[in-house]
């Protein structure tokens, strides 16, 4: 998989989890790349919208989860993109729990899946 489908996904992607996407596939890696490079933007994001690099086997709810998708999409000022941002800054990702965009479009997913990971 990749090649002119990975680049399709990935350009239908925003502009931080695009560029994200676009890294993964065409690094040559295919698939199994694009999956291990999600997992750890995954814990990356975890890591930033928990302030803990401890494994997170309970500390994330489904906002956090909601608020990492529209990080993953919107970016972080400062921290995955410099400008036009879905958060401003750390502390907001930190800390927001109204839902922005991006997350609402994230939450139904996030709320269906969750019977699967407990």
């Amino acid at each position: 998989a990749g090649g002119a489908e990975g680049a399709a996904v990935g350009s239908a992607c925003s502009a931080a989890g695009g560029v994200w996407w676009r890294a993964a596939i065409g690094s040559g890696g295919g698939l199994r790349k694009a999956i291990e490079f999600t997992a750890r933007m995954a814990r990356f994001l975890a890591d930033k919208r928990t302030d803990d690099t401890n494994p997170h086997l309970s500390d994330l709810d489904l906002i956090d989860m909601a608020q990492m998708w529209g990080a993953w999409r919107n970016g972080i000022e400062g921290v995955t993109c410099s400008e036009q941002c879905g958060f401003e800054s750390l502390e907001e990702f930190q800390t927001k729990q109204e839902l922005g965009k991006q997350a609402e479009l994230g939450y139904p997913y996030f709320v269906y899946f969750q019977s699967y990971f407990r």
